[in-house]
């Protein structure tokens, strides 16, 4: 029996939606399905459900590194696929989950550059106590300090994070 590649992926999307993932989740299973979709038909030629390999998966992954996908993305990525292909298990179109051959990729650890110790007691020590603003903007600071919450620039892209 033939499976449409595109009809199961469909099935799929209107099982995801029934459960209630949120807007933005579908969006991103959305976008992400359609490109292995595009893949997998036009350049791997295939339309059956059955005809997919680990082959194909790693060769999708191996081009989106190519194309400069950064490690997390792809990361991101493989989850959204493997949880399609684990998904056609549980239905019964597939007997085995093909991407349980696929190594999900390893993601780089990040390290955090935080403010030391001193620069931090010179923000605190850097207000004068003459007015309420002031004294309310060291007070936050001291708050941040104490409970460890932080403002961060990441060096590399320079996006801002808390």
């Amino acid at each position: 029996m033939e499976l449409n590649l595109d009809d199961v992926m469909q099935e799929y999307f209107y099982s995801c939606e029934a459960k209630g993932f949120t807007e933005k989740t579908m969006k991103n299973k959305t976008f992400e399905c359609e490109h292995l979709l595009t893949y997998l038909t036009e350049k791997r030629g295939l339309q059956d459900l059955t005809q997919v390999t680990p082959f194909d998966l790693k060769s999708y992954f191996h081009l989106k590194k190519l194309k400069g996908n950064k490690p997390q993305s792809i990361s991101g990525l493989y989850k959204i696929v493997h949880a399609f292909f684990s998904w056609t298990v549980k239905e019964e179109y597939l007997n085995k989950n093909p991407m349980d051959k696929v190594e999900c990729p390893k993601v780089p650890r990040t390290t955090i550059h935080t403010f030391t110790a001193s620069e931090v007691n010179k923000m605190i020590h850097a207000f004068r106590s003459d007015s309420f603003v002031e004294m309310r903007n060291q007070a936050i600071l001291c708050m941040l300090a104490d409970t460890g919450m932080r403002f961060n620039r990441d060096p590399e892209n320079q996006t801002q994070r808390y």
